[in-house]
Formats: structure tokens, C-alpha cells, sequence
């Protein structure tokens, strides 16, 4: 690896010409695995090893004399062999496209005069090269040919040929395939360019070919301040500079009227025809053509939602025919009579399931014929075009197929295409292939994008925020350059049909940093720089009026968050030539592991170092100071330290065993059943990174028609005892849904989930499954509304222990496992669906208070997803319900995930004296209960009548009621009504009146001052003083008890906790009530006053 940046500089013309003594640098991907032999061939069957006769033949995956990384492949031929040994090296490729390559290995060893020389012989298939002996010790050579395969070849082997006689030895080291750039008859040669990012030239890309960009939000954001700069920090027009970055196309959105009646802008840009007009004519005067892209509605359309522009509401379908026809003649006349130069119109936006608020491929084909019918009329050269999305579905058949029927006149079927959602570029070239043959038709991606980091650039939450699972390239501009090749190149392999790509909203900045959150809203509000604005809430109020804000794609532009364009807005030259970059590792890769309780973890020997041509390098690794044993079930992080020096850590999970058959798909769904229980074909088990937790594959569902489905699995012969089970799901556009987790034996259990959005992964799971017959059905069953879609994942069935002795007590716990981490996840901490919880996915969605944020709800759970944590930064997040207000300071809460809140009230019995509600605190993540150092203040509202203000006083409860400890308040507001405490610990609380003998006396306090200091914290014995009672509550526990000095408006709901109290204790407490009175008499009251 030390000379890798040097490696392959120059390009080698002439076939056959054998190079001595230097080691060429090479910026396209090395196809050979395992090139240096960093890692342990003989273990990992990177590379074949062979001899005519093993006798005194010794091979070594040896680290002494290394000249590059950190091993390379030893022989040595005993002195006492009789006869030449031969010794093959090689490995198989399943392909070798045609075209010219380059293969060099690097030789040292023996020496021709001491007969101890190796002679080298390099291959590729049956091509073989003359061998070369080594020059002797520390003599470093490398062989270098340039081979032209004429004909795809598989399954070809590639490696060299060792001959040597008793006593010879050598090293080989840096083996490496790669693709050259060879002479074009044309066009002459064509030399790549120097550059930041390495970009592997495009054969066959057209000179025609779309380099289109959509920068539809580009004026408001000029007025909002965002200014654009050259590479060098120059200030540019953006369409000069996208001109010259070979940018051949402008991609616009109209709406028909995106303003409310005030004339207040909706955001997203405000794009009505002024603005498409503005922009075409810059776009002309740059050079460039333009697309004129038809939504058809006043506001964003996609497949979620198509929206009838308000000026259309109430026509007919008739109507609208003739209304879109007429819009749209207009509007082109109107960009005409501009001298813009309209290259293609785009009728309707992502129209998978409507346009213009009609649906039904009947009145959609209508609206389209419409609409092509009125740019045919205007101007028949102008290329139509029909845009689509989520090809990974595979309907796209069906939508040309239904077009077809329908004589839609069109040229170009565009797409959308963003490779975290919609699958691999190979797969859509597939899809697109298919529609140019059997329809006839040009194919385009109108849409895609990929994100250069994961950072948030304005304070409004981003679409890939960073979280997500397996995407498919980094974030980085390394990772952003390749995502946009790959794009490119799956549009070029369609072949001729395929004609271009455009870019969107590679512009779309922050107008602020995020720390000036409300500079930034009065301008996104101001100037529609923003993806919407608050007064967009009158014509979307369930998206735009809940979401308004920013930019949701401000990482994925092609400017940093300043401004200054980034290597990749160069990329559609770049493919033309290719580039060559300096080698940079763009990644340390190194696999999780997992191992289950009891078993011996195996850590990894090896990384993969990633560089940004492409190529990658295993390299040992080694974990000096781990100590692996007796590791809890759980997550672990280990620390290594690879052999270039790089520090790495692994993440080591303790598992128990997982009894399901192919819990993540990966097999493709063996051992599942899939039953349909309204219409086939609805779900299925299907391959994407993006869409899988982990691995690449899940179980993924999506219709056009209302969807109701199971996917499950039953296992026989399990052993009876109580058995666990939970899964992940993430999924969207679910207006009228049920989602479930499920269970069956002679019991049947069931767990409602829901969903979050893309990537937000939402954990689910029953506890306590009691399995008496050695049967069990596990699955989910998702009924939802057309549309809908989501993924399954991660399957997760373990036996908890054996039955309880009573069969019918459900209180079993998992006491019986293995030893778990503190954190490890408990089934009580997180809410069961959304419907029982306040998501909270933005920070938008808080109101802004002087001492933090603060939302007000009526559920008893909120939500803090992981996006929203990661965003705060030393602001406090206030829950306000009704009856009870949580203060969480963001050390509580930021950097957890995902977090819930749960505040639920409940009634208990055996407490005296309440003055609020009993409420249990919790405060979760997907790791478990969480603590916290620094207090979470609570404020209790109270609802009875208090006889002495200075007697309130919080009772820290066990669930059965018992007064585990009294808590001094931090504050109390008697015109308010509300007590606020200090809590260092969740759990069972209330706000209760001391009677005046009860409470704590002066004298009390002077005495024991160590005790009075802690009294805000729970004693650590008060811990394990908890208990649980799981049992279900008959219908005397879940009435509400009396209490006559409670106002009946604010009595306490929820499961009530038994009543313990006897007839013994009220003799007692009777008894102990007239002593008392005695004493009262005797020495009158003493009175506690709240220091």
C-alpha cells in the first residue's frame, strides 16, 4: 500500500511490452481480490495455489521483507527437491467484459546466477506470457501487459505460472487487473483528466446525449441571499456555470397558482409561469434548452398525492380536458413569445397514481391525451414527455402498456430514480430496456440525486439524514460522484433510447445555518425558498401544513453549504473522459459480528480499505486488548488496530439464539408463507439495500388497491416455555392502516406498529409468549389503504425460560436468560403504536419558548425520533399535557435515538391524601430504559383542594401502591395550582399533603442534614423495591376509586393497582391517630415550613 499512489501512471500501448523496474499508478478498479495478499489466502480462498509436486515445496502467507502493505506470497523450493517444481497462483473472475487491460504483479526473489531464481509467467485465460526471472533479494520488479479480450470471456482465470529449481525462492506481491482507455477510431485517443474525485470514463455515451439539471427553486433562493461560486470560491450565474460543466438542459416545474388568497407564496420555489419564464430565459441566454414540467396542480404532485388546482375544483372531467389543454397551450405561448428555447415538455409529475386529482388510468389517459395533444398542436418537434417513479415496484410494464391502449401520444417515458428507494442501476437498466423495445419509446431519468454528506445544512431535516441502513454508496462527494456515474451509466447501457439524466435540484442550499433557524423561516415564509411554507397549509394541510420548512436536500447538492461548487457538479464531463485522482481511502470497512450467548466470538483478521477509484484492499487487523469472554447478550464495541496503523472498532453482538428459519429474507423468504387476503401479488420477498435493515433483502408490500396480507412462519416441536418475538418495519403514505405484529400457540398475541417514514425503523415486539404444545405461528398482518407501502425485516423469535408453575400467570419475566446488558431493550418501555404517540420527526413541529422547546399533546406517549435528538442542541424539550408538564434536559435525550416519553396516569388505592393524578414516568430507547444524570424537572397539576401549602410533598410509589420515599418539591405555584420536583429516576409518582403530624419538623431536618441533601433522589435499595404486576385487571381494578376530595372532572383513569389495605391496618391506623391527637394536644402543633 505505500506505493499505491504511484501505482499504474502511465497507460501501456503496445500489447505484449513487458516493463522492469518501476510500479505504474492506476486510477480505474482493480479486479483482482485480494491483490497484495493481505489476508491469509489459505483461509480465505482468494487465490488457488498449485504444484506439480508439493515434496520440499513451501508456500507462506508471509510478512518479512515486505516492500508493500503488510505480507505478500512467499515459495521456497527446498535444496533437497528432486527436480523443477512448478507452482500456479491463481483466481477465477466469473466475467471479463470485452475491452484492453492491463495485468502486472510485482516479482522479487533468487538470482539466475545463484540458480536460485523464480521464473514468473504471467496469465489470462489462455493467454500466457513469457517468464522472467527474479534479479535477486530487495530487486523489486513489476511485470507489467496490456492484453485486449475481443469476446466477453467467464469464468477466466488470471495469475502466474512459478518454475524454479531445488533452492530457488521469491516473493510475488501487488497483483492487479484493470481496465485501460484505448483509442477511440474517431475520436483519437482519449486521455483522462486529472481531478479530486476519480470518475471511470463511459464507453458509448452519446454526443447528444441530456445532461439536464432541475434548479427550480433557484430564484427564490437568490432572493433569499444564497449566492453561487466556482471551484475557486469566484462568484458565478449559476446557468453560466452549469453551461460550462457541459449542463445541455433546465429542468422547471409550473404550478398553476401556488399562493393562497393573500397572494402568499406556497414555497418549494413559488413556481408559477413568472418564474418558469425567468428561469427559461436565463437558461436560454446559458446556452441551454428547456423542460417545461407540468404538474397540473397548485402545489407539489407526486404519488402520494395529485391535487386538483383550485381554479378546477368542481369540473368535470370534461372540463378539466379542456382546461388543462388550454393551461398548458398558454403557458408554452407565453415562453415562446420570451424567445425561450423549449426543448420538452413534461405532461403531468411522478403520475404512478393520478393527475390533476383524477385517478383511474381511464381519466388519466384522458388528461394525458389532453395535454400531449395541446404541445403537438403547439409545436411538433417538441420531444413529450411522461414521468413515472419507483421502478423497483415493477409496474412500469402495466403504465405503458395502459398508455398504449389508450393511443397516449408520447415520446420519452421518464423516470425517477434515487438509488437509496429504488433498487440497483443494473435492475433499472433492465426496466427501461424493456419499455424501449416493446414500446417503442425514448427512456430519461428526469430525477435523481444522492447526498455528499449527512450533515444538515439549515436546520430543517433532510431526507437522508444520516440514519439509515446499508445505503448503497457513502455520503461523501467520493460516494456522490459514483451514485451519479452509476446513474448515468444504467441510462447509456439502455443503449440508443436511452438519451439522458437530469439532476435534481443539484442548488437547493440553506439560506442559513442552522443555528439561525428563524432568520431562515422568515425567509423560506417570505420568499418560498423553502420546500413550503406555512401558507401552503390551506391547499395541502396534511403535508405541507404539518412539514413546511426548508430544504430537505440541501446535503445533496452539488455546492457546499456556502456555495462553492463541489468536484461533482463536473461529472457529466467527467464521464466522457474518465479522471485521474489522487488514491485516497475513502473507507475502512469491517464486518459486525455476531455470535450467540456462550460461543466463542470470532473477530475479524481482516478490513477492506476503499479508495476512491473504486478498488479495495483487505488488510490484517488485529485486536490487541480485547477481551471477548463472558460477554453479555448485548451490543459491544472493540477497538483494533489494522496493520497500516488506521484504528478501527467493531461492533460485537451478543445474541440469543434466533429460532426463526431466514429471519431477514436473505434466502428469500424460505420457511414463509404469504397469504393474500384480498388480492396476489400485494407483498413479497424482494432485493434492496436501502429498503432492508440489514443484509440486502425483506419482505416489502405495496398495491394499487386496498392491502391485506400476512407473512408467517410456524415452528413445530419447540420446547414449552415462554418465548419472545419482535421485528422492524419502515414504511410510508399510510392514511388508513393496521399494522401487526403477531403470535399464535393456544394463546394468540398481537402488537400494533406503524410507521414513520423512509428508513425510520420501527421496533416492535410480545413478550411473554407462552408456548404449551410445542406450536407457535409468528408474522405480521398488514391491512392498509392503496398506495400504502413499507418492508419487514429482522425477525426475532428466543425462548425467555420455562412456564411459571401457574400457567395462567402472565408475569413471567426474563430473568432466566443470560446475563443482558443494563440497556437491553424492555418490552414495557416503548409505546405500541403512533396512534398511542406524539411523533415528533421535526424540530419543527415545537413551538420555541425563551428556555427551549415545547409541544402540547394529549397522548400519553411522545415519540422523539432519532433525527430530532441528533438536532438539539442545548435547548430543553418541554411535554405539556393537561395535567402534567416533563421538562427533559438534552443531555437526557440527545445522541439516544430514537426516544419515547411515556406519561401515563394510573389509580392507586392504598395512597392517602393525593392532591394530583399517580403517574408513571418512563423514559426509553431501543436499548432500554434510559438514565440520566442531570434531574428532568416534573410539574403536577393538582386537583383537589389542599389544606396547607407548605405540607406538599411528592410520594415516590411501588406499583402496588407502597410509599417507597417522600420527595421535597423544587417549586410551588399555589395560583397556578401546579408543584414542581426535581426527578433523578422514573417511575411511579404523585403529589400528596402531608397531615401536620406527618410532616418533617424543624428539628427533623437540623438532625439528620445528610438525609435532607438527598431527599430529590431515590435511595438505591428503593430500586429493588419495584415490583410488577402483569396480571390482567378484573373489573373492580379498573374502577376508579372515590375520593371525596377529588374534583370528579380529574379523577385518575387507568388500570388500578389491588388494594392491599386490611381491616388489621385500620385498627392500627385508627389507633395510631388518637395517640397522635394526644400528643397534639399536649405539645400543640409544630408546623413545617418548606425551607
Amino acid at each position: 500500500m505505500k506505493n499505491r499512489s504511484i501505482r499504474n501512471m502511465f497507460i501501456l500501448i503496445i500489447t505484449g511490452l513487458v516493463v522492469f523496474g518501476f510500479a505504474p499508478s492506476v486510477s480505474a478498479a482493480n479486479l483482482i481480490t485480494n491483490p497484495g495478499f493481505e489476508s491469509n489466502f489459505w483461509d480465505d480462498d482468494s487465490w488457488q495455489v498449485e504444484a506439480n509436486n508439493w515434496d520440499n515445496v513451501a508456500i507462506n502467507h508471509h510478512e518479512n521483507d515486505v516492500e508493500f502493505g503488510s505480507y505478500h506470497f512467499n515459495y521456497f523450493i527446498e535444496a533437497a527437491a528432486a527436480g523443477t517444481r512448478e507452482i500456479t497462483v491463481a483466481q477465477s473472475l466469473a466475467s471479463l467484459p470485452s475491452g484492453t487491460y492491463e495485468l502486472s504483479v510485482a516479482s522479487s526473489g533468487g538470482t539466475i546466477e545463484a540458480g536460485t531464481a523464480g521464473n514468473v509467467s504471467l496469465f489470462i485465460g489462455e493467454q500466457a506470457y513469457d517468464a522472467v526471472p527474479t534479479k535477486g533479494w530487495g530487486e523489486w520488479e513489476t511485470l507489467s501487459y496490456q492484453v485486449t479480450i475481443e469476446e466477453e470471456l467467464t469464468n477466466v482465470a488470471v495469475g502466474a505460472t512459478i518454475t524454479t529449481e531445488p533452492g530457488g525462492w521469491g516473493y510475488l506481491d501487488q497483483f492487479s487487473l484493470t481496465p485501460v482507455t484505448t483509442e477511440d477510431e474517431n475520436t483519437g485517443t482519449i486521455e483522462p483528466v486529472e481531478a479530486d474525485i476519480h470518475v471511470d470514463r463511459i464507453e458509448d455515451l452519446p454526443e447528444d446525449f441530456i445532461n439536464g439539471v432541475d434548479i427550480s427553486s433557484v430564484i427564490a433562493l437568490e432572493e433569499s441571499g444564497v449566492a453561487f461560486f466556482d471551484e475557486d470560491g469566484n462568484p458565478r450565474d449559476i446557468f453560466e456555470l452549469f453551461s460550462e460543466r457541459g449542463i445541455n438542459y433546465v429542468r422547471v416545474k409550473i404550478w398553476n397558482d401556488p399562493y393562497d388568497a393573500n397572494g402568499n407564496g406556497y414555497g418549494g420555489g413559488n413556481n408559477d409561469v413568472e418564474k418558469a419564464i425567468e428561469i427559461g430565459k436565463r437558461a436560454t441566454a446559458a446556452g441551454m434548452k428547456l423542460l417545461v414540467n407540468f404538474h397540473y396542480s397548485d402545489f407539489w404532485a407526486d404519488p402520494a398525492k395529485q391535487m386538483t388546482p383550485k381554479a378546477w375544483e368542481g369540473f368535470s372531467l370534461a372540463e378539466k380536458e379542456t382546461a388543462l389543454y388550454d393551461f398548458t397551450t398558454a403557458t408554452l405561448t407565453e415562453l415562446r413569445n420570451e424567445g425561450i428555447a423549449i426543448g420538452m415538455v413534461q405532461v403531468g409529475n411522478e403520475t404512478n397514481n393520478g393527475v390533476a386529482g383524477e385517478t383511474g388510468w381511464d381519466n388519466m389517459n384522458r388528461l394525458f391525451n389532453a395535454g400531449t395533444k395541446a404541445v403537438r398542436d403547439f409545436d411538433p418537434s417538441i420531444l413529450i414527455a411522461l414521468h413515472f417513479t419507483n421502478p423497483e415496484k415493477g409496474l412500469f410494464p402495466h403504465y405503458a402498456q395502459s398508455l398504449a391502449e389508450a393511443q397516449v401520444d408520447y415520446d420519452i417515458f421518464a423516470t425517477s430514480y434515487y438509488s437509496f428507494w429504488h433498487g440497483t442501476p443494473e435492475d433499472l437498466t433492465a426496466i427501461l430496456q424493456d419499455i424501449a423495445v416493446n414500446y417503442d419509446k425514448d427512456v430519461l431519468m428526469v430525477e435523481t440525486s444522492y447526498a455528499y454528506t449527512d450533515e444538515d445544512g439549515d436546520g430543517h431535516e433532510n431526507t437522508i439524514k444520516g440514519t439509515e441502513n446499508n445505503p448503497p454508496y457513502p455520503y461523501s462527494i467520493q460516494g456522490q460522484a459514483d451514485a451519479l456515474h452509476d446513474a448515468i451509466s444504467s441510462i447509456v447501457n439502455v443503449g440508443e433510447r436511452g438519451i439522458g439524466v437530469f439532476y435534481w435540484e443539484p442548488a437547493w442550499l440553506p439560506v442559513g445555518p442552522p443555528d439561525a433557524f428563524d432568520n431562515n423561516q422568515m425567509l423560506w415564509e417570505r420568499d418560498g425558498s423553502g420546500w413550503a411554507s406555512s401558507y401552503a397549509a390551506g391547499y395541502d394541510p396534511d403535508d405541507a401544513g404539518v412539514w413546511y420548512g426548508g430544504s430537505a436536500v440541501d446535503n445533496q447538492a452539488l455546492f457546499d453549504f456556502n456555495g462553492r461548487a463541489l468536484p461533482t457538479l463536473n461529472i457529466f464531463e467527467y464521464v466522457k473522459t474518465g479522471t485521474v485522482a489522487p488514491l485516497n481511502v475513502t473507507d475502512i470497512q469491517i464486518a459486525a459480528v455476531e455470535a450467540f450467548y456462550g460461543e466463542a466470538p470470532v473477530l475479524p483478521s481482516t478490513v477492506t480499505y476503499h479508495f476512491n477509484d473504486g478498488s479495495t484492499e483487505i488488510v490484517a487487523v488485529d485486536f490487541p486488548n480485547a477481551d471477548v469472554t463472558d460477554l453479555a447478550v448485548g451490543e459491544h464495541t472493540i477497538e483494533g488496530i489494522t496493520s497500516e496503523g488506521d484504528t478501527v472498532t467493531v461492533t460485537l453482538t451478543i445474541l440469543r439464539p434466533n429460532l426463526l428459519t431466514d429471519p431477514s429474507f436473505e434466502a428469500w423468504g424460505e420457511g414463509w408463507a404469504i397469504d393474500f387476503n384480498n388480492e396476489e401479488g400485494q407483498g413479497g420477498f424482494n432485493e434492496a439495500a436501502g429498503d432492508s435493515r440489514t443484509g440486502t433483502r425483506h419482505f416489502n408490500y405495496w398495491s394499487e388497491t386496498a392491502i391485506d396480507l400476512q407473512v408467517s412462519q410456524t415452528l413445530t416441536d419447540l420446547e414449552p416455555g415462554v418465548y419472545h418475538l419482535s421485528m422492524y418495519n419502515q414504511g410510508g403514505d399510510h392514511s388508513d392502516a393496521s399494522l401487526a405484529l403477531f403470535a399464535e400457540s393456544a394463546t394468540g398475541y398481537r402488537a400494533e406498529t406503524s410507521v414513520n417514514g423512509w428508513a425510520n425503523w420501527q421496533y416492535t415486539e410480545i413478550p411473554n409468549i407462552h408456548v404449551t404444545n410445542g406450536e407457535l405461528t409468528i408474522g405480521a398482518h398488514i391491512e392498509a389503504n392503496p398506495g400504502a407501502w413499507g418492508s419487514l425485516d429482522d425477525f426475532y423469535l428466543y425462548r425467555v425460560g420455562d412456564l411459571p408453575e401457574d400457567p395462567t400467570d402472565e408475569d413471567t419475566t426474563e430473568d432466566e436468560t443470560p446475563p443482558t446488558d443494563e440497556n437491553e431493550p424492555n418490552p414495557d418501555d416503548e409505546p405500541e403504536s403512533d396512534e398511542e404517540s406524539e411523533v415528533i420527526s421535526s424540530i419543527d413541529q415545537f413551538e420555541t419558548t425563551d428556555t427551549g422547546l415545547s409541544v402540547t399533546t394529549n397522548k400519553d406517549s411522545v415519540t422523539l425520533t432519532e433525527a430530532v435528538t441528533n438536532a438539539l442542541t442545548n435547548e430543553t424539550v418541554t411535554i405539556i399535557k393537561e395535567q402534567v408538564v416533563v421538562t427533559l434536559p438534552t443531555s437526557a435525550i440527545k445522541g439516544k435515538g430514537t426516544v419515547h416519553l411515556t406519561v401515563t396516569p394510573v389509580s392507586v388505592t392504598t395512597a392517602q391524601n393525593l392532591k394530583s393524578n399517580v403517574y408513571q414516568f418512563s423514559l426509553t430507547n431501543a436499548e432500554g430504559s434510559l438514565s440520566f444524570d442531570e434531574a428532568i424537572d416534573v410539574t403536577f397539576r393538582l386537583n383537589a383542594d389542599v389544606t396547607d401549602w407548605d405540607n406538599l410533598v411528592i410520594h415516590y410509589l411501588a406499583e402496588d401502591g407502597e410509599l417507597l420515599e417522600t420527595l421535597l418539591p423544587e417549586a410551588v405555584d399555589q395560583e397556578a395550582g401546579t408543584v414542581t420536583v426535581a426527578l433523578s429516576h422514573f417511575s411511579l409518582y404523585a403529589v400528596s399533603e402531608l397531615a401536620q403530624t406527618d410532616a418533617p419538623t424543624d428539628a427533623d431536618s437540623s438532625n439528620d442534614s445528610d438525609e435532607q441533601a438527598n431527599q430529590d433522589e431515590p435511595s438505591a435499595d428503593s430500586n429493588e423495591e419495584e415490583t410488577t404486576n402483569d396480571a390482567k385487571p378484573t373489573n373492580d381494578d379498573s374502577t376508579q376509586v372515590e375520593n371525596d376530595e377529588t374534583d370528579e372532572e380529574s379523577a385518575t383513569t387507568g388500570e388500578s393497582l389491588p388494594d392491599t389495605a386490611s381491616s388489621t391496618y385500620n385498627f392500627i391506623l385508627i389507633g395510631l391517630l388518637l395517640i397522635t391527637l394526644a400528643f397534639i394536644s399536649f405539645f400543640g402543633h409544630r408546623r413545617y415550613k418548606k425551607q
